[in-house]
């Protein structure tokens, strides 16, 4: 920039460019159909030079000042009245409480906007008898160590988060439509709503209420006479004599401990051969090849169907492929391919049980649910299986299961001892799994009986199924065993065709099916700790006799009834008949005592 030195350092009187020639000014108006109008072009500088960025009329000096018009309203005063809902629970653990070892308690956590303070509280349920209501008043909460400097504020909640306020983790599960809009203008993410868990303590309550029964209907039955059957007549006698009181024959006590018998339809199915499929095959069923839509159409078994068959005994595991599709042909059905895996499980118990898992394939998916369907919960050999999809992995039900850990104590337990542990408890087990030696799960069928199952578990270490944990019933599926399979269809490519020479498709065809293989297995269910029931002696009868009478005798001693637990049905029943002969005899002993005593004070006053 130049400047002239008599000239005053004004504007006009610099010359930031001396090679310009061109100082005209553009015009900012044009003229249209004889109007004049502001153009809509962005127009040059003097003498057509462009502006700078910072010398545009539009452009303005940033202000060092804060602009004289501020906020409309402050933020404890825009957000007075304005408080986020979340809607959430805490578990509470009873550990003096029989039957429940915790119970669930929703609660509501408010956040004030005004100025960052929480409140939550406990909706109150009549009769709970829990202190319900306020549980923490309206103030801000510090977060938990080692950020106990800070405070909880608007971002550390949301849906299926948890937050610690003072010593209790609360779990949110939803919120409110205003919450969730203001949160998600302020760029949150907001999860769907989630369900609670169960509560147990609520679930154990009965209903004791009669919806059917009306009020015209109970007036009817308050004002009908009671029929009274006829009792009999006293007659009085004309000798002084008192009558002698014949001991009344007191009905047993209900032991203590003694549940419910499980109703039939929970037991397992008994040993029946029945038929699950008539006929023989028809060329159609037998060369139809109806690929799985679930797997690849590469797959080599996309053609057949499986189901995870376990639980079932054979006596020689290396024909056990030969004892399945003997047992199926025997209710027929034509197994086209089986596999079976040889993990850890299988080398430390199942060849030693003879125990057999494994999937099985048919050639429709129709046969395969006929399958699964008759062999679940189905006895063989003294076993109950259990049949399961071969390709779709299927859960426990976490409100109705119980995981067993740590159940290895020297023996490894078979799913079969597991069940008939459970029944002794009266909790019939709709199914029961053992992933590996020590570890085990159990579905029942209702809440009732798994907490009875739950409270009343001595010998291994019980634990609820979480609602976020998935465990499988199967212990293994197709996709997890892929590799082992293809190995195995690469050295037989053949055995996975039909073969029209097979024997067990012959017998189907011919209707001469065979026979089940049975083996030797456990005795029924109620003899006793899985040995043979042998008849006893006439002296082992009178010592076993001898040995239930002083167990009477010393529980009576007690003032206890004696310990059932560990013994047969037929050993509960005789020594409950023994337990009540016992207490008839001392009762009669007593009373003939205080007789005694009566008749000697009588003689003593005559003398």
């Amino acid at each position: 920039m130049l400047r002239c030195s008599g000239l005053p350092f004004l504007p006009g009187n610099t010359f930031p460019d001396l090679s310009q020639t061109r100082f005209h000014k553009s015009h900012h108006f044009d003229r249209w159909s004889r109007t004049c109008m502001l153009a809509e072009q962005k127009r040059p500088g003097i003498g057509g030079k462009q502006y700078s960025p910072t010398d545009g009329p539009e452009y303005c000096l940033p202000s060092l000042y804060p602009p004289r018009q501020g906020p409309l309203l402050p933020s404890w005063l825009s957000y007075d009245r304005k408080v986020l809902c979340f809607h959430g629970f805490f578990q509470e653990t009873l550990s003096e409480v029989d039957r429940i070892p915790y119970q669930i308690r929703k609660v509501k956590i408010l956040y004030y906007l005004e100025d960052g303070t929480m409140q939550v509280s406990e909706p109150r349920t009549m009769n709970s008898g829990i202190p319900q209501g306020c549980l923490v008043t309206r103030q801000r909460i510090p977060r938990p160590v080692p950020y106990d400097g800070e405070f909880t504020s608007l971002l550390d909640l949301n849906i299926n988060h948890t937050v610690q306020l003072f010593d209790r983790v609360y779990t949110i599960t939803g919120c409110d439509d205003f919450t969730r809009r203001f949160l998600n203008r302020l760029g949150v993410s907001v999860p769907e709503c989630v369900e609670p868990p169960i509560d147990l303590s609520t679930m154990t309550e009965p209903d004791f209420t009669n919806p059917d029964l009306t009020a015209e209907l109970a007036e009817t039955i308050k004002q009908e006479p009671l029929e009274l059957k006829p009792e009999e007549a006293e007659i009085p006698s004309c000798s002084t004599e008192k009558k002698k009181s014949q001991p009344q024959q007191q009905e047993p006590e209900q032991v203590e401990g003694e549940w419910p018998p499980i109703p039939n339809w929970q037991n397992p199915k008994r040993e029946r051969f029945e038929s699950i499929r008539n006929g023989p095959y028809t060329d159609e069923a037998l060369n139809a090849r109806v690929l799985d839509p679930r797997c690849d159409p590469d797959w080599p078994l996309a053609h057949l169907y499986p189901i995870y068959l376990s639980n079932f005994r054979c006596s020689n595991l290396n024909m056990c492929q030969k004892a399945v599709r003997q047992y199926f042909a025997a209710r027929g059905l034509l197994v086209r391919w089986c596999f079976s895996r040889a993990d850890d499980y299988f080398r430390q118990f199942q060849r030693n049980a003879n125990l057999y898992d494994g999937l099985i394939y048919f050639g429709s998916e129709s046969e395969a649910i006929r399958a699964m369907n008759a062999c679940n919960n189905q006895r063989y050999n003294h076993y109950t299986m259990n049949a399961f999809p071969g390709r779709e992995p299927v859960y426990f039900r976490a409100d109705r299961s119980i995981q067993y850990r740590n159940m290895r104590f020297g023996y490894v337990y078979s799913e079969e001892f597991l069940w008939r542990h459970l029944v002794r408890y009266g909790a019939g087990p709709k199914t029961v799994v053992k992933f590996d030696i020590s570890n085990g799960a159990a579905e029942f069928h209702n809440v009732a009986q798994m907490q009875k199952a739950l409270a009343e578990e001595r010998q291994f270490v019980p634990s609820p199924v979480a609602h976020d944990q998935a465990l499988r019933k199967q212990r293994y599926i197709e996709s997890d065993v892929k590799d082992q399979i293809l190995d195995s269809v690469r050295q037989n490519p053949t055995s996975v065709e039909l073969d029209l020479n097979d024997p067990f498709l012959e017998a189907i065809q011919a209707n001469k099916r065979p026979n089940a293989i049975e083996c030797w297995g456990p005795p029924e269910q109620g003899t006793g700790k899985g040995v043979i029931g042998i008849p006893l002696t006439k002296k082992q009868m009178a010592s076993k006799l001898a040995n239930m009478r002083g167990v009477a005798e010393r529980a009576l001693a007690q003032g206890r009834t004696p310990n059932y637990f560990g013994r047969t049905k037929e050993d509960q029943k005789m020594l409950r008949r023994i337990y009540h002969e016992v207490r008839c005899e001392q009762q009669q002993q007593q009373k003939r005592g205080a007789g005694g005593n009566r008749h000697v004070e009588e003689s003593n006053d005559d003398v």
